[in-house]
Order: structure tokens, then C-alpha cells, then sequence
């Protein structure tokens, strides 16, 4: 079923009765987009917003690891996807790709292993530059993310500590200082690493969450960062129980940052929750259920939009073996909702967490990876406003 959204009216005040009213984002075939990828835990994708438009990366099998990247418009428009990693024939391990929008250049950040190096390189698309080394890891690196803290831009990434990576750090530097030495946000500690991490601007300050599913001490953290993307106070706890399929995730801005996460009850119930984000990067007002137990959602995504939020997720299906969907909804800026979740598409129980996010012109994109016993795709459905 496609999906019918409502969109926010912006006014505050609005009820889910005036939010039905608003105009809906229907999107057709032309929207639908599904490619093979990696199989196997290391596969991922990263998709973001930019001005009149998305960027999509994501690894493909192409003499090793390779990774495409795809730039199309928020409104119609086709899909086509560039050969980035690899475009020259010279074979790499590329994985994690992560893309970052700044100054109407888009870049990639991608690690890479050949030759039993563990390296993190950056490269300008289109300016036909080589790629800039930026990190060495000496164990292997994991899930870049890049955000604006006090209007500077930094760099995050996850390293492991051990040849196992069983224990894992997370590190922030200023992007464009590559001698700067990196912080530690999250030191050397028993985690889930490689996923469940994001990280976010909050005007002057910003925030990492991630999510610690094999510690003693597990559940799902918040870091607040300063002006300096340093440690800000202690890590907060936004929930104790957690599983190998809760995630977290992080709305960037100066006026509605806020947090997503997905928890367990009793042992078997999904549910994602939702707090809002003081100036400080701290979580404030309540707690807010935003897809009960009965909805059975995973892998929740979150991206900020007129005066409230998109959120996505995975409906788990009620059966063994059955299908899941993806699912999508809006809420105001307390986490209340506006209207009904809509169906993006049907997918499998299994694969990458959702992602959606939205272009600076409103429009908003979800993508996700879907598994099965025939291997992964990247899925991707951009939601236009007509």
C-alpha cells in the first residue's frame, strides 16, 4: 500500500483532525528505488538530505568492496547511481559509507582494509580530487557520522580496541583538522559496535547516543557534547532494557533536536520511544511511547520537519516468518502524533535499520536494507509533496 501522510500545518496548536486535512505525499512507482548490496552483518548504507534533494551511498560487490552513490531530486526525477569506489578499476574493501553536504559540495567517508590497513578516507565527488586520508585505525573502524557542533563541522567514528572487536571506542574531531587529536566520547567498553550510534548538532552544543547491548551495564545512553564537542556531564540512560534489535537515532536542529529509541518489554514486547532535547543536549519533557508494544516496532528513525518530526520504523510481523512493513508518521514537537502510521512498503523481518530523512526543502526519503535467503538490497521510497 502506498503511503498517505499528513503533513504538519505548522501551527502548535493543531489538532489530528486539522493534520488530515493537510496535503498528503503519495508516492508511485517512479519513486521506488531497490538495489543488491553486501550481504552479511557488515552492510550498510547512508542516506541524507541536502538543498532540493538526497544523496544515497551504499556498498556494492564490485571487484571487493565498492560503494555507488546516487544524488537525485526531492520532487520526481529519476535514480542513477554513480560508481564512486572502484569507478577506476583499482579493487578496495570500502565499507561504511557515510555522505556529508557542506558549502555545494557533497563528500564520501568510507573505511577501507586493503593490505591489512584500517583506514578512513574522504573525497570531494565530482571535483576529480583523490581521496584524503583521515583516520588510521590500528584494529578497524566503524560507522563515520559527521554533524555541526557551534556551526564547525566534526567527524565521529567507532574503533575497535581489541583484534576481536569485542570492545569498542567512539572518537569526534573537527572535520577539516586532521591533526587535531580526537576526543574520546565513548572510552574502550563491552558494546555492539558498528551500529546503533548516531550523533547530532544542537545549535552550539551537541549530543552521540548509541546503544550497549552486551556490557553489564546495557541499555540505550545519551552523551551530551559542548561547544567544543566535548564530553558534556555524565551519559544519560534513556532505557535499560535493550536487544540485538534496538536501535537509536538522532533529529538535528537548533530549535527541535530530539531522540529516538527502541526498547523491549518483558523480553519479547518492541516498542520506540521518543524525548525531545534541552539546549544543552540533555533530554527534557516526558518520555513519550510513539509505537506501543501492539505496533511491535524496531529500528526507529527520526528527522526534523516544519515544527515536529518524521519518525519511521519496522512493524515486526504478529507471525513467524511473516512479512514486515515499513512504516512512517508524523509527530508534533512533545512526540504527539499527527494521524495514523501510513505503510511505505512491505519488507522482511530482518536487515539495516530504517532511515529517513529529510531535504531542506521538506520532502523527506526512507531507506532501509531488507534480507533474506536471496541476500540484501538497499530499499529507498522518496515520499514527494504534490
Amino acid at each position: 500500500m502506498d503511503a498517505t501522510v499528513a503533513m504538519d500545518s505548522g501551527d502548535d496548536d493543531a489538532s489530528d483532525e486539522d493534520a488530515g486535512s493537510a496535503p498528503t505525499c503519495v508516492p508511485s512507482d517512479d519513486d521506488k528505488y531497490s538495489v543488491d548490496t553486501l550481504s552479511g552483518d557488515r552492510s550498510a548504507f547512508s542516506l541524507l538530505g541536502a538543498p532540493a534533494g538526497f544523496g544515497l551511498a551504499y556498498e556494492v560487490d564490485t571487484c571487493g568492496n565498492g560503494i555507488d552513490v546516487m544524488r537525485f531530486p526531492s520532487r520526481g526525477g529519476e535514480f542513477a547511481a554513480q560508481a564512486v569506489v572502484n569507478a577506476g578499476g583499482t579493487c578496495s574493501r570500502a565499507y561504511d559509507p557515510a555522505l556529508y553536504f557542506e558549502s555545494s559540495q557533497w563528500r564520501l567517508f568510507f573505511w577501507d582494509n586493503r593490505g591489512g590497513e584500517n583506514q578512513l578516507w574522504s573525497m570531494v565527488l565530482d571535483s576529480g580530487n583523490e581521496p584524503t586520508l583521515q583516520v588510521e585505525s590500528a584494529e578497524g573502524g566503524r560507522t563515520p557520522m559527521l554533524t555541526r557542533i557551534n556551526g564547525v563541522p566534526f567527524l565521529g567514528w567507532v574503533e575497535q580496541a581489541t583484534p576481536s572487536g569485542d570492545w569498542t571506542a567512539l572518537y569526534l574531531r573537527e572535520l577539516n583538522d586532521t591533526d587535531a587529536t580526537p576526543i574520546e566520547v565513548i572510552a574502550p567498553t563491552a558494546m555492539q559496535h558498528g551500529f546503533n550510534f548516531a550523533i547530532s548538532g544542537i545549535e552550539s552544543v551537541g549530543a552521540v547516543a548509541w546503544v550497549d547491548t552486551q556490557s553489564t551495564d546495557r541499555g540505550a545512553f545519551l552523551q551530551p557534547l559542548n561547544e567544543d564537542g566535548e564530553i558534556a556531564g555524565v551519559p544519560v540512560k534513556l532505557a535499560a532494557q535493550v536487544s540485538n534489535k534496538s536501535s537509536v537515532d538522532l533529529a538535528d536542529g537548533a530549535m527541535n533536536a530530539a531522540v529516538v529509541y527502541s526498547t523491549v518489554t518483558d523480553n519479547v514486547g518492541f516498542e520506540i520511544r521518543f524525548r525531545p532535547l534541552d539546549e544543552t543536549g540533555r533530554p527534557t519533557g516526558i518520555e513519550e511511547r510513539i509505537v506501543s508494544r501492539a505496533e511491535r516496532g524496531t529500528d526507529g528513525s527520526i528527522a526534523a520537519i516544519g515544527n515536529g518530526y518524521v519518525v519511521a520504523y519496522r512493524a515486526l510481523p504478529e507471525v513467524a516468518n511473516g512479512t514486515a512493513t515499513v512504516k512512517l508518521f508524523l509527530i508534533d514537537k512533545t512526540g504527539r502524533r499527527l494521524g495514523p502510521a501510513a505503510d511505505v512498503a512491505e519488507t522482511t523481518a530482518d536487515g539495516g535499520r530504517v532511515t529517513v530523512r529529510t531535504s531542506f526543502d521538506g520532502r523527506f526519503t526512507v531507506a532501509w536494507i531488507e534480507a533474506d535467503s536471496e541476500g540484501q538490497r538497499v530499499r529507498m521510497v522518496r515520499i514527494p509533496c504534490r
